[in-house]
């Protein structure tokens, strides 16, 4: 059975700064990065989101038809492509600064017919936007009607701590709607001021998602589901840029689940062993990113 992947989020032009004079461009958004990875993996996938008129939206479109992401559910608006301006630490580590037009409406509900065993993940600030909300509670009901796995990565950016009061419902209710969350523990630490494992997993799993996998850079990557709680030490290795690794390792899973043939109804019968390769695969994704100046896995990698 062919499986279809739909990645729903924001499609910005990455621009990171290397010198007063040197910076490297890449199309990006968290969504878009790892649809770009699961494409280069062999993956039916697709992108659901808007692409801007202006000679940035030019590129990207150009940049996902040659990766093979299907655009069949993006929309064109007549705005400028939103822009993150990034600047590099000596670990890799990213500093952002985020430049928006205002957008258009985009009030329409975008028709997709899902279908059971494919794959939808969501996430970031498109998430949570009023701009595009009515466009994501369509998209994922739809999806958790014909049976998809859900996946929520909140990607919570510090700077929308301010507007969190205004958030916090659609954040609650995403994760309601997921089979999934994955998280970093800077998103849980912002959105909701917790650090333990167990105190996180009792919220999301009091809201209905029963399955968390937390990241933590290069601290141990921690796993719960009912069943189980296992943590994962991550392998240290010479970092070029850490922009799109937990895009990668979205990515990684989700290619992991298709392979593995499992389908949603399979996620409460997973054995550890299962969820340890699912983890596994996801971080190698990282690895491959973060060795690199792209925001996505190499070509046959």
């Amino acid at each position: 059975m062919k499986r279809n992947v739909y990645c729903l989020g924001e499609a910005v032009l990455d621009v990171t700064v290397k010198s007063e004079t040197q910076a490297v461009l890449n199309p990006g958004g968290s969504m878009l990065n790892s649809a770009v990875s699961l494409a280069r993996a062999g993956h039916t996938v697709h992108f659901i989101g808007e692409l801007a008129k202006d000679i940035a939206g030019s590129l990207i479109r150009a940049f996902l038809a040659k990766n093979n992401v299907c655009l069949t559910n993006t929309n064109m608006l007549s705005t400028a492509t939103p822009l993150a301006i990034s600047k590099l630490d000596e670990h890799g580590n990213a500093q952002y600064d985020f430049y928006k037009q205002d957008l258009e409406s985009d009030a329409q509900t975008c028709e997709i017919n899902f279908h059971y065993g494919d794959v939808l993940l969501f996430g970031s600030s498109y998430a949570t936007s009023p701009l595009h909300r009515k466009k994501v509670l369509s998209v994922v009901q739809s999806a958790r009607k014909a049976g998809a796995i859900i996946i929520y990565d909140p990607n919570f950016r510090p700077a929308l701590v301010p507007k969190l009061p205004a958030l916090s419902n659609m954040i609650y209710e995403n994760i309601s709607m997921a089979d999934i969350v994955r998280a970093t523990d800077d998103d849980i630490r912002l959105m909701f001021e917790l650090a333990e494992i167990d105190a996180i997993y009792q919220m999301i799993s009091k809201l209905g998602c029963e399955n968390l996998i937390l990241s933590a850079g290069a601290n141990p990557l921690q796993i719960k589901t009912p069943q189980y709680q296992h943590q994962i030490d991550i392998p240290q290795m010479k970092t070029v840029s850490t922009i799109g690794a937990g895009d990668a390792f979205n990515a990684g899973l989700i290619a992991s689940l298709v392979e593995q043939n499992i389908q949603g109804a399979d996620l409460a019968l997973l054995e550890l062993d299962n969820w340890i390769a699912l983890a596994a695969n996801g971080i190698k994704f990282a690895r491959a990113v973060c060795g690199a100046d792209e925001n996505y896995i190499p070509v046959n990698d």
